[in-house]
């Protein structure tokens, strides 16, 4: 990818494009130089349209603890560090090799994008991240440095690189086939949504648990406070509706919330019952008008915020 943007300037200025047959390989100023034209470029992209440009100014970058990093790409990330920085050390600027280990650049910049990342993009960059994690255990296997444990220390290091997946899938096979869930969704959760379809307009927005996602905007026509990837400020949102199903205290605090948000709907469901003790049918602002024993909804009443 870099060196595809720099063969285009380079065309563009000097009027000729780079035979690497014959240059024996690629500079790294015109490693670095195709590298940030190209992230120029992108972001170009993203500001130049109003979507774009409104979430990457109104969202907050993602924060993750080592944790979920490790769980999620084990050693993966240090080692494809490590494998970049030796194949820059040790070999020619080879094009193929640049390619590489411009997808692992981009697999580590899509750690802190706050932008939804296509599926098939990500395995893209996560290939780029495989081989340059590679390139540094054969690195270690062939300058033996891993002493007289050798083979209990690589199997080991290979087995925590791929963790993150492992983990992922036996995730959903212990769901699917050990503990046996649904691969669909129970018909209570539509009760409701249904009832809304029919009973609210499109400017109506409603609070939910940020569980949901984006459940009750697809399924109910109306805006939610909170849905995973659809919403301005999606964190601080996400924090705020479980702040407020959290207790049934701090009511002026919960009116101001509601009354600066517009919201027009409160659902109250097992799931929001989990995060905490809020309980609207206790709030005189808060008017139930739907109960279908599985979920309730209660409408805001403006007056009394």
């Amino acid at each position: 990818m870099a060196v595809s943007y720099f063969d285009l300037v380079n065309y563009q200025c000097f009027g000729k494009k780079i035979d690497y047959h014959k240059s024996g390989g690629v500079g790294i100023n015109q490693f670095v130089a195709g590298a940030a034209l190209g992230l120029i470029y992108y972001f170009s992209l993203f500001t130049s349209h109003p979507a774009y440009a409104g979430w990457l100014i109104n969202n907050e970058l993602p924060v993750y603890s080592f944790q979920s990093v490790l769980t999620a790409f084990g050693l993966l990330l240090p080692f494809s560090l490590i494998g970049s920085f030796l194949i820059l050390k040790n070999i020619s600027f080879n094009k193929i090799w640049l390619i590489i280990i411009s997808l692992s650049i981009g697999g580590w910049v899509a750690l802190f994008l706050p932008l939804y990342i296509n599926n098939k993009l990500f395995l893209g960059w996560y290939l780029g991240l495989i081989l340059t994690s590679a390139y540094a255990l054969v690195y270690i296997i062939d300058n033996q440095l891993l002493g007289r444990w050798r083979s209990a220390w690589l199997t080991l290091i290979v087995i925590i690189i791929i963790s993150g997946n492992v983990a992922f899938y036996s995730k959903r096979v212990l769901n699917l086939f050990i503990l046996q869930y649904p691969c669909y969704l129970p018909h209570e959760y539509f009760l409701s949504a249904r009832w809304l379809k029919d009973n609210s307009s499109l400017n109506d927005s409603i609070l939910t648990l940020d569980q949901w996602g984006t459940f009750y905007i697809s399924q109910a026509g109306l805006k939610s406070f909170v849905g995973s990837n659809q919403v301005y400020q999606l964190l601080k949102k996400t924090e705020l509706s479980r702040w407020f199903y959290q207790n049934n205290d701090q009511d002026e605090e919960k009116r101001a919330m509601l009354k600066q948000y517009g919201l027009d709907f409160v659902l109250s469901s097992p799931f929001e019952k989990q995060a905490g003790s809020y309980d609207p049918s206790s709030k005189n602002y808060l008017e139930k008008v739907y109960d279908d024993g599985w979920a309730r909804i209660y409408r805001v009443i403006p007056e009394l915020l």
